[in-house]
């Protein structure tokens, strides 16, 4: 890996790593769902199963254990790693995800997705920080891609 913007923690000692921003969780479904015509509590919404963005190696993410805690046993219909299989996945199903805002509202244009108003989530964040191979960051043109997109962040 050379360069990778992620929410998720990417660790070792060659990987260095800059947050760039935070962005509030967003819990989200198909447009037309049955959950947005209810209450969107833990009861409703345990009946659903989710959609997961795990990254390769990580089976239960942090917020997903602390929702298994408040709302019981999650069952994870479906992982990936990636975010535009998660939003279509969702898209055509009773699935439902979880990501931030800003990327809620960039595959929101591409599918009818609609955001949950769960409230345990209330202001939870998450960092989106740009992971990178220290020696990678050690070669001129791909230090002035990483100093551009922290720049372009801090904008």
């Amino acid at each position: 890996m050379d360069l990778l913007i992620d929410t998720h923690l990417h660790s070792g000692q060659a990987i260095s790593h800059h947050v760039l921003y935070q962005d509030r969780v967003q819990m989200y479904c198909r447009a037309g769902h049955p959950a947005l015509d209810g209450p969107q509590d833990e009861t409703t919404l345990a009946e659903y199963e989710f959609a997961l963005l795990l990254p390769e190696g990580q089976r239960y993410p942090t917020l997903h254990r602390r929702l298994q805690e408040e709302m019981g046993e999650r069952r994870c219909g479906f992982s990936t790693f990636n975010l535009m299989t998660q939003a279509a996945m969702i898209a055509g199903s009773d699935m439902l995800g979880l990501t931030t805002e800003r990327l809620f509202a960039m595959v929101s244009r591409l599918w009818p997705l609609q955001t949950l108003d769960f409230p345990s989530l209330g202001e939870e964040q998450i960092d989106v920080a740009l992971h990178f191979n220290k020696l990678s960051g050690k070669e001129p043109l791909l230090k002035e891609i990483i100093e551009t997109v922290i720049r372009s962040f801090k904008a």
